[in-house]
Order: structure tokens, then sequence, then C-alpha cells
């Protein structure tokens, strides 16, 4: 499953960096990809309340996976869902306990992640305390402007939410570069670019 970060609708920088990603998956063979675009969905910011807490789900990834679940043992799943919103943030949860891998892109602003990646990140609270995502394996691509822009902290912050979704991370690891976009590939800049040429492509 690939996330794609941007406010940019479209083939832009990274959902053709996801696109690659994804492919690649597809190429190893009976491997069955989709991409999300938040920048088509509405999720709302997390109020910190604290409901998703207290419920559980039905079905424990675990359990489902076949592994064992102490904490599953001790509070038994009621709920479909602990999160109080409801938005389209309820179909990306499915989604993404569905999958086996997950791999979240975005372009770096002010040295880390869009907003729009950041407000579902934080929505993602309650997957922390039932393990939801725990065993899903879990990777991030960041892009920015110039070749130092920002990708390494912002990968940081991207690989420290999924140490703390208990995920299983892959890739080259925290301090490590992100792909740079129009000024070290010769791509169009941002007040130049007309929509029609992806930078990452070059």
């Amino acid at each position: 499953l690939g996330i794609n970060g941007s406010h940019r609708r479209g083939r832009r920088n990274t959902a053709a960096m996801l696109e690659t990603a994804l492919q690649a998956a597809e190429d190893m063979g009976n491997v069955e990809t989709e991409m999300i675009h938040l920048s088509d969905k509405e999720i709302k910011f997390c109020v910190h309340c604290d409901a998703c807490v207290g419920k559980y789900k039905k079905e424990a990834r675990g359990e489902k996976l076949g592994f064992y679940s102490e904490s599953r043992k001790r509070h038994p799943g009621h709920a479909l869902h602990g999160c109080t919103l409801k938005d389209d943030a309820q179909e990306i949860f499915e989604k993404m306990e569905e999958a086996h891998g997950i791999i979240f892109g975005t372009p770096v602003y002010i040295l880390g992640m869009t907003s729009r990646l950041k407000t579902l990140v934080d929505r993602l609270r309650y997957m922390v305390h039932h393990n939801c995502l725990r065993w899903t394996v879990g990777a991030a691509i960041a892009q920015a402007y110039y070749p130092l822009g920002g990708q390494e902290t912002t990968l940081a912050d991207l690989i420290f939410a999924m140490r703390a979704l208990n995920m299983i991370v892959v890739g080259p690891g925290l301090g490590a570069t992100g792909i740079t976009g129009p000024f070290f590939v010769g791509g169009p800049t941002p007040w130049e670019d007309d929509g029609k040429i992806v930078a990452v492509d070059k």
C-alpha cells in the first residue's frame, strides 16, 4: 500500500516515486498494490480524546497472522475501530491493516512531512495502543528541492512513527537522504512547474 502525502493532485514527484516502488513490489511476483492520494481525502485532526485507548477491534492483527498476542488475551475485542472521528480516514485504516507492507511518500515541507500525512499519522494512535500494524513491513520516501533539503529529517520522523507502530522498518535507516528534485536533476523549478514534467523521472 502506497500512501501519497502530497498536497498536489495528479502524477507529481511523490506519486511518481511511489509508483516506481510499488511497481518494484509487483515485479517480485504475486503482489497486489494500491496507492492512496491523501489530497483526495478528508482527514480530521486528532483531538487526543483518548477514546481509542480503551476500544479494541474484534480481531487483533497478531491473531489474524497466527501470532501470540498477550494484550488481546487481557483485553477482548469489542469495537470496530478505536477512533471516534468519522471521515475518510476510516477507509484508510482498513486498507492499512489489511496490507502486508506500507510505503509512506511525501515531499519535504520545512524539514518534515506534509501536514496531510502528519494528520493521518497522528490519527494512527489507536493502532499504536492495539498493535494493529505489528509485523507490517514499512518504508518511507521523501523528496525535496535541494540535495540536502530535509529529506533526512523527514525520513527520521516517519521511521520513528513506524517504530512506534511496531512495524518492521526497511530502507536506509536514520540519517539517510531521500530523492532530490528539480535543483539537482535539472527539472522545472516550483514556480515554473506546468504540471507536465516530473523532475524525479529525470
